[in-house]
């Protein structure tokens, strides 16, 4: 078995980390958000529709679009974009 001491420092150890991550969620980033660089970031992500939490294109309607759109752009041109080809075995 542990002395007190030990599980006590462990303990205040874990709710000093606990504190740390709040004050950083609740006061840091809050205040990095309203960084006028940051605030125009913001609004250019949201005047496009895009979610910046989106893992993946497809998760966002914008993405969906995109892609359409160069869909589009590949039957209309194809010559205008690479494509890989597997070459021929001359066995």
């Amino acid at each position: 078995m542990q002395p007190m001491s030990c599980q006590s420092n462990a303990w205040l150890r874990l709710l000093a980390a606990v504190c740390a991550v709040l004050l950083i969620w609740l006061v840091v980033l809050p205040a990095v958000s309203r960084q006028p660089s940051i605030a125009r970031q913001m609004q250019f992500l949201d005047d496009r529709g895009i979610d910046p939490s989106a893992r993946f294109y497809t998760d966002q309607p914008a993405g969906w679009t995109n892609a359409e759109t160069m869909q589009q752009k590949i039957s209309r041109s194809p010559e205008a974009f690479w494509s890989l080809t597997v070459p021929e075995s001359n066995n």
